[in-house]
């Protein structure tokens, strides 16, 4: 019997630490082979795992989700490309968690157009294609100011059925994301490809987000996130995820036409940024 209730309460312990263990909640996957998101939530656990558990909640789109993050409501944290408003109204961890890659843009498209995509190298040439971008993503906008058409979608998903119905022309990816988000949408869509002999360049980030009130959390990512970038396991990371593994080495841009559309000055600690 007394065997019985020392096993029963060190039973009961390791419930009461774990249910006592604080929870980071974040999103869930957009659909069920979400490649991005892996990169990013795989990241966020190795930041958490000595002392927090990953909680994932229904993603809700990008627009929503900042704002239930800024009302404190159901997540602690998401990422997100930069822009004034989101670090104005929530805490921005300041590093740069493609490592400034995510403004170095190549572009899916359907290999019926690839003959003519590659014969533009100006900003003019691209003015006469349209280009599929999530409605809330910040570089949308960017885009937009230059003078480029583009069509805002609601959801990555959607914005590729598009693009392999010809209702758009162009998706402009980061070179961190585009080779391994074709990779994993290339069964459904065997017809799209990869491009990068142009590149567009400007200045946008990813961070990770946090509501205001959430400061210890924040100052515990930036520190675990410096732990990596000083040790080098954060570009290990990078060179062999699947998302970001192909866009190794960046020698292999050193031939693309850069066009450059960066309108203001670089919004990162360059301390933590790849050379370009």
């Amino acid at each position: 019997m007394k065997h019985v209730i020392v096993l029963l309460v060190t039973i009961l312990s390791s419930i009461s630490v774990a249910l006592a263990e604080p929870m980071v909640r974040t999103l869930a996957a957009q659909k069920s082979e979400d490649i991005s998101h892996d990169y990013f939530t795989g990241l966020l656990r190795l930041l958490v795992s000595d002392k927090y558990q990953l909680q994932f909640i229904e993603h809700p789109g990008q627009g929503r989700a900042i704002k239930l993050l800024q009302d404190g409501k159901y997540l602690d944290v998401v990422w997100s490309g930069s822009s004034a408003a989101r670090n104005d109204n929530l805490i921005r961890v300041a590093i740069p968690l493609f490592k400034g890659g995510l403004g170095i843009r190549g572009a899916l498209l359907h290999q019926q157009k690839l003959t003519m995509y590659r014969k533009i190298n100006d900003i003019e040439g691209l003015g006469t294609l349209t280009i599929c971008q999530g409605r809330h993503w910040p570089d949308t906008d960017i885009l937009e100011s230059s003078g480029l058409q583009v069509t805002r979608v609601h959801t990555f998903e959607a914005m590729l059925g598009m693009l392999n119905i010809g209702r758009c022309d162009l998706i402009y990816l980061s070179i961190f994301e585009g080779a391994g988000e074709l990779s994993s949408a290339q069964m459904q869509y065997p017809e799209l490809v990869w491009d990068t002999h142009l590149l567009l360049q400007y200045s946008t980030a990813m961070y990770f987000y946090l509501n205001q009130r959430n400061r210890a959390l924040a100052d515990y990512l930036e520190l675990s996130l410096i732990e990596m970038m000083e040790s080098g396991e954060f570009e290990t990371y990078m060179e062999n995820h699947p998302l970001t593994k192909q866009a190794f080495p960046l020698s292999q841009y050193q031939l693309s036409t850069i066009i450059d559309i960066t309108q203001d000055d670089a919004d990162s600690l360059q301390k933590w940024v790849f050379s370009w």
